[in-house]
């Protein structure tokens, strides 16, 4: 288990619960599974979660049709592609290892303080010639 799910406790369910915290202190049933199920994929993983997808979903289609068809089962076919759809999902949606392969390294935040970030330039004002209306 990950760091922060062993003191939960029932007396800190709290439904329906927006706040984080109770009034004794103790994690709320909302906080426990943000710690317990942290997803932390980077770019590149999400990236790859999506082509695999993508490229899973249309191969069970595809076999799914030409089994439908072969058997002359709708049904059949329905059932390859639902079982794709589940696997696809299997495959793709949990935070798998090497969907963590280039992990970003983000700037410490007191490192963060010795850099401040620019400032946007306000842009200049047009030099266009006010437009001639034609008068009768």
């Amino acid at each position: 288990m990950k760091k922060g799910c062993d003191d939960i406790t029932l007396s800190s369910i709290h439904y329906p619960s927006i706040s984080v915290r109770s009034d004794s202190g103790k994690k709320t049933l909302f906080e426990a599974l943000v710690l317990c199920f942290q997803v932390e994929m980077d770019w590149q993983g999400q990236k790859l979660s999506e082509l695999l997808m993508q490229v899973m979903l249309v191969g069970f289609a595809i076999s799914a049709f030409v089994t439908g068809y072969s058997m002359g089962s709708f049904q059949m076919m329905l059932l390859v592609y639902a079982g794709g759809v589940i696997l696809t999902t299997l495959v793709t949606v949990p935070n798998w290892p090497f969907f963590n392969r280039h992990p970003l390294k983000w700037l410490d935040p007191s490192e963060a303080e010795r850099h401040p970030k620019p400032q946007q330039a306000t842009p200049a004002p047009s030099k266009k010639k006010p437009s001639k209306t034609h008068q009768k």
